[in-house]
């Protein structure tokens, strides 16, 4: 072979390696006599090697730079097939802008992009030409209806300029690798927990038919504010039933099954294998089967030479080395078939090795059993305190009401006993916490109605979809997103609520503005027993509005939370007090009013009256039916006095006199 052959095969050779293309290193081989060209090809076939075993994390080499006439200072280019850049400035991709790169693989870059038809960003994947087209825009199609919480959102796949790629939710977050690297090794139970979420994850890409084929620390994050577990990165996806020709392994090749290195079709069971790897280097921070180069980790799997999680960290508890051990088996067969399966029995290992870690170590238990009492009694303390408080503003409301005559010792709160203000404050809280807990319970039932069908009928979950990216997008570009402001619009629309029940319900908002010894007789009229269901209506009105209250506020906060931003002291009171100023208006203040106003009636002379309560031999009375003008409802008379008579009965103060109880002279 001629010199100038072997230059042309050499650099054929050279740009197969570069773009990743599979080569024949058995019919590349050198004449025997050529011992030159033998070292060459040696040296290419090693860095063929390290290049698939670090394929995924290396950068690319080489910026292609292309000129193109300007159209404009403000004029964006577009990205085409076969281009890698880093300076993303200026750049879109159909009616995406990109902002930043954020990453690259083995089959494409990944960036942080601005949708600029809904003004929102999403993370963008532009494929490299090696990926088949007619294929991946079917996978990419069928992974855009996949509704899970541990994976990654793809809400569209496209092709501009020649260049494959999909959009999906932009997940702040450091990857596990990143974890792993910064903090350590992790520990079994967070390892198993992080394998139930993939676990849960993997299910949901398997229920469509693609198996994932490159899941490993690098394509998963863990959620900066949520910790949630996201699955990502989607590229090496494949049918379950493709029939590839060329059968090269595609992924991560230290996460690969050992079947794949054989030219088997990616499974179920590869993808479980990949995970129970990924569960692998949580705990240990290596790989069971390692090598320097494709053909050191396919030579040591048909060797059978791996590392044995229970050799490697002996104090892993012995439940879970079991399941890993199964997950990542030589043999597919004696793998998990499903990934349902797998995180059962990862399930089955957490709350086991947890009680065993609590057992060995008594003293932490006891620590937490004495936080949790402690934490315990003092929400207790709160709750009882609070129910005092409101049994003490309601007693104390009635007294007013009555008057701040001098009685006894001169306290206004005379004959009211203090020991009743908890009874008092518990009793007036039962509705509320009744009917705002079935409002909870129905709200409950509808969102989870809602989310199958968002699930099952896809239209809804887009129109769902895009009603929450147009809201977001009407905020951010009238700029109401500050969260400060958006808690005090909705303090100041349910303090307008507020405002319009009271309107609403006028006769019964305002009836306990009054001195009852010298209010009309229409006014008493209106707090008699038989009006007590218009005041029911006042009270479930109230709480419903409390409910929604509360509901928005939550809503706003969650966001909030998110955003990390610092709501203001003032801001926060605001919101509080409205709902407690509404709640003490309607319902602390008449409450022992409307449904606590029976007292035992002892009449004097021939007026009726009921004995309010008694101190240093006094009386305290009111007569109802006396006319303010001619005598005063409210009288204090001596125990003594033989015009009182008590009759043995108890009623609402507020009976009408034609439906009070007649006593003749002779009663007792």
């Amino acid at each position: 072979m001629s010199q100038v052959d072997d230059t042309k095969r050499l650099s054929d050779l050279i740009d197969s390696v570069a773009d990743g293309r599979s080569v024949d290193w058995d019919a590349a081989g050198a004449p025997p006599d050529d011992e030159r060209m033998r070292r060459l090809l040696e040296v290419l076939r090693i860095i063929d090697g390290v290049a698939g075993v670090h394929r995924t994390e290396l950068a690319v080499s080489e910026v292609q730079e292309r000129e193109r006439a300007a159209r404009g200072a403000s004029e964006a280019t577009t990205i085409e097939a076969g281009e890698a850049v880093t300076d993303v400035s200026n750049l879109r991709w159909g009616h995406f802008e990109l902002l930043r790169k954020l990453g690259e693989g083995t089959f494409g870059e990944v960036y942080h992009a601005r949708d600029t038809w809904l003004d929102h960003s999403v993370a963008l994947k532009l494929l490299k030409p090696i990926v088949d087209r007619k294929r991946f825009l079917h996978e990419a199609r069928t992974l855009a209806r996949i509704r899970h919480d541990n994976v990654v959102r793809i809400h569209g796949a496209d092709e501009h300029n020649g260049r494959l790629g999909f959009w999906m939710d932009l997940v702040e977050g450091p990857t596990l690798a990143e974890v792993v690297a910064r903090e350590g090794v992790r520990s079994p139970a967070e390892a198993a927990v992080i394998g139930q979420a993939l676990c849960s994850a993997m299910a949901a890409v398997h229920a469509t038919d693609i198996v994932h084929r490159d899941i490993k620390a690098q394509n998963v994050i863990r959620h900066s504010q949520t910790g949630h577990i996201i699955l990502m990165d989607f590229g090496a996806g494949e049918a379950m039933d493709a029939d590839r020709a060329d059968r090269r392994p595609t992924g991560t090749p230290l996460y690969l099954a050992p079947e794949l290195f054989d030219g088997r079709v990616a499974t179920r069971e590869t993808d479980i294998y990949a995970l129970g790897v990924l569960l692998f280097h949580l705990v240990t921070r290596s790989y069971p089967v390692q090598g320097e180069t494709m053909r050191d980790l396919r030579e040591a799997h048909r060797r059978g030479e791996r590392h044995h999680l229970g050799d490697m960290r002996p104090d892993l508890p012995h439940d879970f080395v079991r399941v890993v051990e199964r997950m990542i088996d030589s043999d597919p067969t004696k793998r998990f078939h499903s990934a349902t399966e797998a995180r059962k029995a990862l399930e089955e290992v957490v709350a086991p090795s947890h009680a065993a870690s609590l057992e060995s170590a008594p003293r932490p238990v006891a620590t937490s059993w004495h936080r949790i009492s402690i934490s315990t009694f003092l929400v207790a303390c709160g709750i009882a305190v609070f129910l005092t408080l409101i049994g003490f503003v309601t007693t104390s409301a009635m007294a007013v009401t009555f008057g701040r005559g001098e009685f006894g010792v001169g306290s206004p709160l005379a004959g009211f006993q203090r020991d009743g203000w908890f009874v008092w404050g518990a009793s007036l809280m039962v509705a509320p916490i009744r009917y705002i807990g079935e409002y909870t319970l129905e709200l409950l039932g509808v969102i989870v109605v809602l989310r199958v069908v968002r699930r099952l009928v896809h239209p809804i979950d887009d129109a769902f979809s895009r009603a929450g990216a147009a809201c977001q997008q009407f905020l951010e570009r009238h700029r109401l997103d500050d969260p400060n402001l958006l808690l005090q619009a909705t303090a100041c629309l349910g303090a307008l609520a507020f405002l319009g029940l009271a309107l609403y319900r006028w006769d019964q908002a305002n009836v306990f503005a009054m001195y009852i010894d010298t209010a009309p007789a229409d006014r008493l009229a209106m707090l008699q027993p038989a009006n007590e269901p218009q005041f029911d209506v006042l009270s479930r009105l109230l709480e419903k509005t409390l409910f929604w209250y509360g509901l928005a506020v939550g809503v706003v906060y969650s966001s909030v939370r998110r955003s990390n931003v610092r709501i203001s002291s003032g801001t926060a009171a605001y919101v509080l007090g409205v709902a407690l100023a509404a709640f003490l208006l309607f319902r602390v203040i008449p409450f022992r009013m409307v449904y606590q106003n029976k007292f035992p009636r002892v009449d004097y002379g021939n007026m009726r009256c009921y004995d309010l309560g008694r101190a240093n031999g006094m009386v305290r009375l009111f007569c109802p039916d006396q006319d303010p003008d001619v005598s005063p409802r409210m009288m204090t008379k001596e125990e003594g006095d033989r015009n009182l008579q008590a009759r043995g009965i108890t009623e609402s103060i507020f009976t009408l006199r034609e439906r009070a109880r007649v006593f003749g002279t002779a009663s007792p």
